[in-house]
């Protein structure tokens, strides 16, 4: 499958690996099939704006309200 418009020519597993080691470093508790869960999402979403983009991290990668800030601030 090809990447989504908005991330064409990105490599989407290195894309996930950065932002969880952000998100990591910041506090953020992403769990451990959170990266595969987020390229499955762009996979499937093919999101095209980054709202798309970034409601498809946020319901992957975040698992608690407490950390909805820290992901934002990221």
């Amino acid at each position: 499958m090809t990447a989504p418009a908005l991330l064409r020519g990105v490599d989407l597993a290195a894309f996930a690996v950065a932002l969880v080691g952000r998100l990591r470093a910041a506090g953020v508790a992403v769990s451990a099939s959170g990266p595969t869960g987020f390229v499955a999402a762009m996979r499937t979403l093919a999101p095209v704006t980054r709202i798309q983009l970034y409601w498809a991290a946020r319901l992957t990668l975040v698992n608690r309200a407490e950390d909805v800030t820290t992901f934002d601030a990221v």
